[in-house]
C-alpha cells in the first residue's frame, strides 16, 4: 500500500477507510470534527495533537470504523493516546479500555525488514452502533522531521462528509524560522504573528465539506478536494539537492563495482551500455516495495550491501544503477516522483508528495524505472508519464555542489505503446473454430504481456485457458512466449486454440468473429468506463495503438450472405477503423483502435465515447452464412 503518511497522522484514516467506499450517496460514516495542532521548535522537534470525532451512519460504517490504525516510526516520534471513547446515541460514554489498544510492527516493517522501522497502533472501539460517535485524541512528541524538514498537507476525504476541519501550526517567529503555506481549491487559512509571543501562526479552517460519488477510472480524488499545505522547504529544487547530498558519501566506485559494470556492458558503449546496466539491475535486484517516506531517512543502502542482498527499494535500485553507469562515465540522476493517479502537485514543496524515485540519463534524455522487472529501458509505468519530477543532481566536483531541478517526464504517445494481434482462424464443418494468434507488443503493452507470463503457471495450456475462459467462445489451447524476459526486444507471444462446438449449420447462421488468444479483447476492454450521469471529473486511460489483423477461412460448403460493415471514426480523442474483405473462402478483418492521450477532461468525453462505442459496436457485428445450393 502506498504510504502517504504525512505529519498529520489523521491521513491514516483516509487511507484505511476510503478504499472500501466508492459511492457517497449514503455515507457509512462522517467526520464530525478533525482538529490538528502542531507546535514547531527551532531545532525541528515538536508536538502534534490530533482530535477526531466520527459519526457512524450505517452498519457498514460500524465495520469500517471499529479499528482505527496509526502507522508511525518510533525512532522519530512517540505516541500517547490522550483519550479515546465512544459516545452512544443515548448519551452513554464508553471509555476505550487499555486492552483495546494494540501496537505491533507495521506490515511494511514485517515484509521489508531493514527498510522500514514503523509500527502500527490500532484503537479497537467496542459496542459501536448506528448513531455512535467515536472520539479520540492522539499526542505525538516529534523527535525529528527527517532530512526534508517539516512539511504537511491536509485534505478532507472525497468520499465521506466532513463537518469541521481545522489545522493550526505554531512556529518560532518569522525572523528565526522559515515556514510557508499555500492552499488549493478553497481551503482558506490565516498567516499571522502573535503580537505577544511573536510566534508565527498558520491556521486553516474548513466547514461542511460534502461527500462525492466516484467515477470509473477517474483521476485521484486528491486533485479535487480542498487542500492546505505548509513547509519549511523554500522550493522544490531543495528537495532534489537534499536527496542528492544524502547519498554523496556512499557513491564510491570500488574495484568490485567497476569490475561488475565492465562485465555487464562488455564491449558496449554509451546508450547500449546504459541499456545493459538497466537490464541487469531490473532483473537481478529484487524490488522490495517500500515507498519513499519523506520523514524517514532518504538514504539508500551502501552499494556492497545492495549487491550482497540482491534486493532493494527504489532508492537502492536507482543508486546502484547510478554507480554502475558512473563506472562507465555516464551521468545519471535520481528523479523524485509521485506514482499515483494524481495529476497536480502542491503549491509549496511538500515532501510527502513524493513516494517513488526513478532514474534520468541527461545525455540521452531518458527516464527509466529499474524497479519494474519486466519493463524495457526508457519505458515507464503509465502513471509516471507526463508527471512533475524533481531531479536530484549529484555533486560533480568541489566547485559544483549538488542541486535540484524541476521538470516533467515525457507524455506517453500512442506510437510508444503498441499492441498488435495477427490471427488465422478456421471455421470447420463441425461448427468448431480453430485459431492461431500472435501478439506483438511495445512500451507499457509489452510490460503487461511480460507480467502476464510472470504471474501465471508455466503450463501453456493453463495460460491459454485463463484467456479463453473470458471470451464469448471459450475453448482450450496453448500460449507461449520465447522472449518474455528479453527486455531489449518487443514482447511477442503466440498460441493455438480450439473452441467447443458453438455453431450449428441450418440453412442460415449468424456468428460473431471469435477473439481467440487475445489478452486485450478477452478482458473487459474499454467496457468499465461507462457512467449513468455525465462525467464530472477527468478520466484516466492509457494512450496507445491497438491493431488486429485476422484471416478467417470458411467452409467450402457455405456462402457468405452478410458481412459486417466497415467503420471509421476519427477525432481529437483517437480513432477506430475496421475493414472487412471477402476473398474466395477467406474473410480478412482489420481493426485499429487508438487513444491519443492518457487524460480526457469532461468536455472531451463525447469524442472519446464515439471512438469507444464504435469499437464495442463493431465487436458485436456478425457474419451471415448459408449453405450452398
Amino acid at each position: 500500500m502506498k504510504n502517504f503518511f504525512s505529519l498529520f497522522i489523521i491521513t491514516f484514516i483516509f487511507l484505511f477507510l476510503s478504499p472500501f467506499f466508492c459511492e457517497a450517496k449514503s455515507p457509512a460514516f462522517s467526520y464530525h470534527v478533525q482538529k490538528n495542532k502542531i507546535t514547531l521548535n527551532p531545532d525541528l522537534t515538536g508536538k502534534q495533537i490530533i482530535h477526531v470525532e466520527i459519526d457512524i451512519s450505517t452498519p457498514e460504517g460500524i465495520e469500517l470504523a471499529t479499528q482505527i490504525p496509526t502507522e508511525y516510526d518510533p525512532q522519530m516520534r512517540t505516541l500517547n493516546i490522550k483519550e479515546a471513547f465512544v459516545l452512544q446515541p443515548d448519551g452513554t460514554k464508553i471509555i476505550l479500555p487499555q486492552e483495546n489498544i494494540f501496537t505491533r510492527p507495521s506490515p511494511t516493517s514485517q515484509t521489508a525488514p531493514g527498510f522500514s522501522n514503523t509500527v502500527t497502533t490500532t484503537l479497537l472501539f467496542p459496542q459501536l452502533c448506528v448513531g455512535s460517535r467515536i472520539n479520540f485524541t492522539l499526542e505525538f512528541l516529534i523527535k525529528n522531521f527527517g532530512a526534508w524538514g517539516f512539511s504537511t498537507e491536509m485534505k478532507p476525504d472525497f468520499f465521506f462528509p466532513t463537518d469541521f476541519m481545522e489545522i493550526m501550526i505554531e512556529a518560532p517567529s518569522k525572523e528565526m524560522f522559515f515556514l510557508q503555506a499555500a492552499e488549493a481549491r478553497n481551503f482558506p487559512y490565516e498567516d499571522i504573528e502573535d503580537p505577544k509571543t511573536h510566534k508565527h501562526i498558520l491556521k486553516a479552517t474548513l466547514h461542511n465539506s460534502k461527500a462525492h460519488d466516484s467515477e470509473p477510472s477517474m483521476i485521484s480524488p486528491d486533485d479535487l478536494v480542498p487542500a492546505f499545505y505548509a513547509s519549511t522547504l523554500p522550493d522544490w529544487e531543495t528537495c532534489g539537492r537534499i536527496y542528492a547530498e544524502q547519498s554523496e558519501n556512499l557513491m564510491i566506485i570500488t574495484p568490485d563495482i567497476q569490475e561488475l559494470s565492465n562485465k555487464i556492458v562488455g564491449t558496449s558503449k554509451d546508450l547500449e551500455a546504459a541499456q545493459k546496466i538497466y537490464n541487469w539491475v531490473a532483473q537481478n535486484i529484487t524490488y522490495v516495495a517500500v515507498y519513499l517516506d519523506p520523514k524517514g531517512p532518504v538514504v539508500p543502502h551502501p552499494l556492497p550491501e545492495i549487491l550482497k542482498n540482491k534486493y532493494g527499494d527504489c532508492k537502492d535500485q536507482v543508486f546502484l544503477m547510478q554507480a554502475l553507469l558512473k563506472a562507465q562515465g555516464i551521468d545519471a540522476y535520481g528523479a523524485l516522483i509521485n506514482s499515483s493517479s494524481s495529476t497536480t502537485y502542491p503549491n509549496v514543496p511538500v515532501a510527502s508528495y513524493f513516494d517513488h524515485i526513478i532514474i534520468y540519463l541527461p545525455k540521452y534524455n531518458i527516464y527509466a524505472d529499474p524497479t519494474v522487472r519486466f519493463q524495457s529501458f526508457g519505458v515507464l509505468t503509465p502513471s509516471l508519464y507526463d508527471k512533475f519530477v524533481v531531479l536530484a543532481i549529484p555533486k560533480q566536483n568541489d566547485h559544483q555542489k549538488a542541486t535540484g531541478k524541476v521538470t516533467r517526464t515525457p507524455p506517453l504517445t500512442s506510437s510508444k505503446n503498441v499492441y498488435r494481434v495477427f490471427s488465422k482462424l478456421k471455421l470447420l464443418d463441425s461448427g468448431v473454430f480453430e485459431g492461431a494468434n500472435t501478439i506483438d507488443t511495445t512500451g507499457p503493452s509489452a510490460t503487461d504481456l511480460r507480467a502476464f507470463f510472470s504471474r501465471l503457471t508455466d503450463n501453456p495450456e493453463e495460460r491459454a485457458s485463463s484467456i479463453l475462459q473470458l471470451t464469448p467462445e471459450g475453448g482450450a489451447g496453448i500460449f507461449n512466449s520465447d522472449n518474455a524476459y528479453k527486455l531489449d526486444e518487443n514482447c511477442i507471444a503466440s498460441g493455438e486454440w480450439v473452441s467447443p462446438k458453438i455453431i450449428t449449420f441450418p440453412q442460415e447462421i449468424f456468428f460473431q468473429i471469435p477473439y481467440g488468444l487475445d489478452l486485450r479483447l478477452a478482458l473487459p476492454f474499454m467496457r468499465s468506463i461507462f457512467t449513468l450521469k455525465p462525467r464530472l471529473y477527468p478520466l484516466i486511460l492509457i494512450a496507445g495503438k491497438n491493431h488486429w489483423s485476422s484471416e478467417l477461412l470458411l467452409s467450402d460448403a457455405m456462402d457468405v450472405f452478410h458481412l459486417p460493415l466497415s467503420k471509421h471514426v476519427e477525432n481529437s480523442a483517437g480513432l477506430y477503423r475496421s475493414d472487412y474483405q471477402l476473398k474466395g473462402n477467406s474473410l480478412f478483418i482489420k481493426r485499429t483502435f487508438q487513444l491519443n492521450k492518457c487524460i480526457y477532461f469532461p468536455n472531451e468525453h463525447k469524442d472519446l465515447m464515439k471512438i469507444i462505442e464504435t469499437l464495442l459496436q463493431d465487436l458485436q457485428q456478425v457474419v451471415g452464412l448459408k449453405k450452398k445450393k
